[in-house]
């Protein structure tokens, strides 16, 4: 009978990004909410106006605007790079690349740890009682799961925000917002692990 290598292709779409919300400087976040709310409010009322265009270009606007106080994150895969995004390997098999908009990593060997095959990204802080949002597309060759997590990075690799997730090959819109209720880390992590999970 004849083996077959199994070769898992994992890509992360180019809305991979983290951003901070406003709430560790002079607006709170439900500051930041209301106002929001009674911008959109009065831009509702002057964008009935608008050609269909137009209000397509301001929405796209919105949707990538930084709001005072806040930080982002945007990782750009456009180029075909990796954008500063790298692998560690502990008993896994993977190669990291970008291709068509999308971090790529190609899997042939998941090894034996969650953790076998790991996506990682640096150079970024989390600041005490400020409120974050991770947010990235996802999809897989095949249905399997994945853990995302923003963690300390060294000592016992304690996750600040973690999951896993069941991905396959529909992409997925991955959100979480949450509260850095621990003290400031000036060097955190962010990664996703891709080797080894039961099933």
């Amino acid at each position: 009978m004849a083996k077959m290598k199994k070769v898992l292709a994992i890509a992360m779409a180019a809305a991979m990004g983290m951003s901070m919300l406003a709430g560790c400087g002079g607006q709170g976040k439900d500051d930041v909410t209301e106002a929001t709310s009674q911008a959109e409010t009065s831009e509702a009322a002057t964008s009935e106006e608008k050609t269909e265009e137009a209000a397509s270009e301001e929405a796209e606007q919105e949707k990538t605007e930084v709001k005072a106080g806040d930080v982002l994150i945007d990782l750009n895969f456009d180029d075909n790079d990796t954008d500063e995004c790298h692998t560690y390997s502990n008993g896994g098999q993977a190669v990291l690349g970008a291709e068509n908009g999308e971090l790529c990593l190609d899997i042939t060997g998941t090894g034996s740890l969650d953790y076998a095959n790991q996506i990682y990204y640096d150079g970024f802080e989390l600041n005490q009682d400020c409120v974050y949002e991770l947010s990235f597309d996802v999809h897989s060759t095949i249905e399997r799961e994945i853990q995302y997590r923003l963690q300390i990075n060294g000592g016992d690799y304690h996750a600040y925000v973690m999951d896993d997730i069941t991905i396959g090959t529909e992409t997925q819109h991955i959100s979480n917002q949450f509260t850095m209720s621990e003290a400031s880390d000036p060097a955190p992590r962010m990664c996703m692990n891709l080797g080894h999970f039961e099933g």
